[in-house]
Order: C-alpha cells, then structure tokens, then sequence
C-alpha cells in the first residue's frame, strides 16, 4: 500500500516571495468519472483529511487564476460552512435509511413497536425530500431521538441483520457506519447517533469520508507530494453531467502534464439491479458508460485507470449469499456467463473455500472491463481494488505517483497489456 511520505525541509518545493509556490514541478491531472454514488467524491475527501491529519505528508492547495498554488491550512482544508453541509448530509442519510427500512417492513407485512412514531419518520422524510435542494439544508437534532428509539425496534434491527438479502432496501454504505454495531462496542451506535444529532456536532475527519451526496458539477481538487502536483478533477456520475463529458474532457486535456481517466465503478453493484433497466445490474451500467469514455477520440491522449471501490462491501455481500444455495445460483446467474464451466459448476455446488469464490467472482467481473478497454483502447490501463473509506488504501494514491508515476501508478495494481 505504500509508506508513508514525509517532505524533507531540502525536498519541499520553492516558495516565492509572495508565499505562493512556483509552478516548477510536474502536473499530474486525474479525470475522475463514474456514474453515480461509486464513491468518486468519497475518494477525495479522504485524501484531503490526509492533508489534515498527516500534514507533513500530503498537502491540499488553491490554485488562482495565474497558476499560481497556494497551500490551504489543515484545519482550513473543510472550512465551517463544508463541514456545516456534511453534518446535514449524515443526518439526512441515516434518516432516509430509516424511511427505507420502514417501507421495507411494511412491504414485508412486518409491524413496528411503535407505528405512529414510524409514520411520523415517513412523513417527515417525504416532506423533505419534496423540498429538492432544501433537502441538505438543516435537519433537526430532535430527529436522532426518534430514530434512536426506532434502531431499538427489532423488526428494524432484523432487516439491518439481514440488509444482504434485501439490497433493494437502499441503505448508503456509508450510513452503515452510524447506524452498526461496531464488532467490539456494542453501544457503538448509540454513541454515534447521540454524538451526530447533538446540536453540537462538528464533522470530524473520521466522519467525513462517510459523508455521502450527489456531486453536482465540476470540481477541482489540488495536492502536492515532494515532486509532483497531483490535480483531481471530480465530476458528478448523474445524466446531465455524463453527457457533459466530450465537451470536458477536450478542456481538460489541455495544458502541460500528464492526464489519466481515473474510472470508478462500485464492484458491490455487481449485486444491485440497475433503476432504468431492471435486467442489468448497475455495474453493468457502469460498464457501458466505461465504454462510452473510452470510444472517445480526447481519451486517447490519456492514460486509462479504473478503480473497484466498495471492495468491503462486495466482501460481505459475496460471504452472505455463498452460504445458501439460492445466494449461490444468484451468484452463478449474474457473473456467471464470465466464468469458465468448471468454475460456475463449483460455485453452484458451494465446493469453493469462501476466498476462492470471492476471487473467482472479483476475475469475472473485473474481464468484463478489461474486455471493452482491449477493444477500445491501445493505452496503459491499471486496475486497483479500493475501500475509499480506509485511509491506508488512499495513501497509495500518493506514495505511487510519488514513487513510481512513470512505471507503477498504484501501488499493488494490475497492469493491463491491451497492444
């Protein structure tokens, strides 16, 4: 995963007499694109709390309109107002996984303990949600007592139990992290819901990489290791901004430095039917819009990396369903038209040790990738597994381009010959 960085005083670079550092080191620009709710932003916040936690190793700029970049204070990295929106975000998450749970219940003709306290949650979530962009705006700290005693309700704790076997129940991964017991701490949850719905609350770097919302728009992000200038450009994964890439991406390939795509995907989707079109699954989606990318005439000016974050979740995903022999032929039914026959045979049969199966499963779906990137482009292409939520795994983002940018662009990636 790589080791730490740290910027020696001989290694940092010049600063001019202004305070804004020259413009002498090598520009590395990343695209990140992937359609929606992969985790691209969640990707950045936790490098950016790497600039707040690790300053001497990781440092988060501002670049004004002459180019010039000037470093951004850690603790001026999230200012108040951010952090202000991101405590809202958790909250209107964890209630929405609540609305969700209750209309999963009522679905499956499950009573809550109490049911006036439960309409009361689905009204006031419908009520937000009709409000648009007012959703994000302020929620109210009374509502984490109303959802803390519904956590307690076992029809609610049943269906957390089992969220594996209803993925349509829309819970954010990242709201699991609230609402969970942790395996050690038991009170986990109650500590943090008490701590996130206290009027008090601020947004901590532990929190805000969970701290899940539609990006809407293009958006900047500038960070700096001992020799190069990493620049992330992080676009929204809804519709209207999809359609917006061509157009982009010829503006964002101008200019000195090395470009990369960086293409997320949610390997976790893999289980998860696709909204618009029932008979696929959202990773099947997110492949055609890889497709879609790398058809592009721009793209072959750059370098071509994929991310499969969520590997966490796929995990836990893969460890449920392998266990029973409906999981299993649910497994063998989605990926299995690229496995080969002995391999799906196994799977079906439950014959495989749980790594194994979780390996062969992770090849099949990662081939349907490398399938379209053969056939669509000549360039480099890396492939890394990723949890945007574990901070080491983010620090080899870093560490590689730092060490290793011209042979190596993720540490412990794969490299894919597609000449």
């Amino acid at each position: 995963m790589g080791n730490c960085i740290t910027n020696q005083d001989d290694s940092q670079p010049q600063a001019s007499s202004n305070g804004k550092e020259k413009k002498d080191d090598e520009l590395i620009r990343f695209f990140v694109t992937g359609i929606r709710g992969v985790g691209k932003t969640t990707i950045i916040n936790q490098l950016k709390c790497l600039c707040v936690d690790e300053p001497n190793s990781y440092k988060y700029y501002n670049v004004d309109n002459q180019e010039q970049w000037v470093r951004i204070i850690p603790n001026e990295i999230f200012p108040p107002h951010e952090k202000s929106k991101m405590r809202n975000t958790i909250r209107v998450n964890i209630l929405e996984a609540f609305n969700n749970m209750i209309e999963k219940a009522h679905e499956l003709g499950r009573v809550l303990q109490d049911e006036e306290l439960a309409e009361f949650v689905l009204s006031t979530w419908s009520d937000m949600k009709s409000s648009g962009a007012g959703i994000y705006q302020d929620v109210p700290a009374y509502i984490g007592d109303m959802l803390s005693r519904l956590r307690l309700d076992k029809a609610i704790d049943d269906l957390l139990q089992s969220r594996n076997e209803y993925l349509d129940m829309k819970i954010d991964d990242g709201t699991l992290h609230f609402i969970l017991d942790d395996a050690n701490k038991k009170s986990f949850w109650r500590e943090r819901m008490a701590q996130i719905f206290s009027d008090d609350y601020e947004v901590t770097t532990r929190d805000i990489p969970y701290s899940r919302r539609v990006t809407e728009n293009q958006k900047k992000n500038h960070f700096r290791t001992r020799s190069f200038k990493i620049e992330f450009n992080d676009m929204g994964g809804q519709r209207s901004e999809l359609i917006k890439l061509p157009d982009f991406l010829k503006r964002f390939l101008w200019g000195n430095g090395r470009t990369f795509v960086l293409y997320v995907a949610s390997i976790a989707d893999a289980f998860e039917n696709d909204s618009s079109e029932r008979q696929r699954s959202k990773l099947e989606r997110s492949a055609r819009v890889l497709d879609l990318i790398l058809s592009l005439p721009t793209v072959s000016e750059c370098g071509i990396m994929i991310f499969f974050n969520k590997y966490d979740r796929y995990e836990e995903i893969v460890n449920y369903k392998y266990q029973s022999e409906s999981g299993r032929e649910e497994l063998a039914d989605r990926i299995g038209a690229n496995m080969k026959e002995g391999d799906l045979m196994k799977l079906r049969r439950g014959t495989l040790r749980i790594e194994q199966a979780r390996e062969l499963i992770k090849q099949a779906i990662e081939g349907q990738f490398i399938d379209i990137c053969k056939r669509r482009t000549r360039n480099e292409v890396y492939v890394h597994y990723t949890q945007a939520v574990v901070r080491e795994l983010m620090k080899s983002i870093f560490n590689s381009v730092e060490e290793n940018i011209y042979n190596s662009i993720i540490a412990n990636a794969s490299y894919i010959r597609v000449a």
